[in-house]
């Protein structure tokens, strides 16, 4: 018989994946502009700016995983759902981390 109080998920080696969640995709035509591209890498374009990701009127964190990568899971509790204004939002920081080059200044968020 299965213990009910196991923990159902694995480490990968920073997070835990909860392999009860289910896979959510993005299928919102409007942000399909702000999917990586070939040959991008998130750890270099967004990553280092990921504390700067605006958060919702609501004060609620935005899920870049489900806006860049276009997917993410059930259990995620950052938002996906964005009204218009948190996408205009989004879409800033999503230009001001791709336009960034190293050696730069500062962005300011």
């Amino acid at each position: 018989m299965e213990d009910k109080n196991k923990d159902s998920g694995r480490s990968n080696g920073k997070h835990k994946i909860n392999e009860d969640a289910k896979v959510v995709y993005n299928n919102n035509k409007n942000h399909k502009c702000w999917r990586l591209q070939d040959g991008c890498l998130y750890s270099k374009i967004f990553f280092p700016f990921q504390k700067h990701c605006p958060k919702t009127e609501e004060g609620k964190q935005m899920c870049m995983k489900f806006l860049i990568h276009g997917f993410c899971d059930s259990s995620c509790s950052r938002a996906h759902k964005l009204a218009s204004e948190d996408e205009s939002n989004f879409d800033i920081f999503y230009h001001k981390c791709c336009d960034y080059k190293e050696g730069d200044k500062k962005l300011d968020f």
